[in-house]
């Protein structure tokens, strides 16, 4: 399980390592939204949040700590003022695998949040 904490502290090294990036110019500014994507993409919260909640794979969760770390993740995202709303993201999905998908964009809006309060874009 991720608890708030640790997808905190997540998150600032998400920011942390982007926030260089940019500053060094390693990041076009055009391609800022495709650099949060790929952070997000390629952690533990693609896992959590995408593979683990397709019907039929082998990964989905069956405990708690699975779904109490998407709870963590939007209570996170909503202290950041940062919940995902568009719901298009996960249309047509069942409610858990909707509702995971949610806290999977929201971490791509905690990102945009600490980048931008750090005037980077």
């Amino acid at each position: 399980m991720k608890t708030q904490e640790q997808i905190r502290k997540w998150i600032e090294e998400a920011v942390d390592e982007l926030a260089a990036q940019i500053e060094a110019g390693e990041v076009d500014p055009d391609l800022i939204s495709e650099a949060i994507s790929k952070t997000v993409d390629n952690g533990w919260a693609y896992n959590l949040c995408i593979t683990g909640y397709i019907p039929g794979l082998p990964n989905a969760p069956d405990d708690m700590g699975a779904f109490q770390s998407v709870g963590n993740i939007l209570a996170v995202a909503e202290s950041m003022g940062a919940v995902e709303t568009n719901s298009g993201l996960w249309e047509g999905l069942r409610p858990w695998p909707a509702i995971a998908s949610q806290a999977f964009f929201s971490l791509e809006g905690c990102i945009w949040s600490g980048l931008y309060d750090r005037g980077l874009i």
